[in-house]
């Protein structure tokens, strides 16, 4: 399947909710409903979101006194 307009601007949307947060709209809902395409781009997001919860990391120390 290529990828159109339409899958542009789910992409983008479901990009910019992941980032910032927010709410997916109607017309972007509809569209993953029948696009597999932009279904798996919207999992392969939230399979990022689980990989960063599992794989947290120690904050480093403070170095910045023994640098200056």
């Amino acid at each position: 399947m290529t990828v159109d307009a339409r899958c542009e601007q789910t992409r983008a949307e479901l990009s910019a909710i992941h980032d910032e947060g927010g709410q997916l709209s109607d017309r972007a809902a509809a569209h993953l409903a029948e696009c597999a395409a932009c279904a798996g781009f919207a999992s392969s997001l939230a399979d990022i979101d689980r990989l960063l919860a599992r794989d947290r990391f120690e904050e480093a120390p403070d170095l910045s006194s023994k640098v200056m």
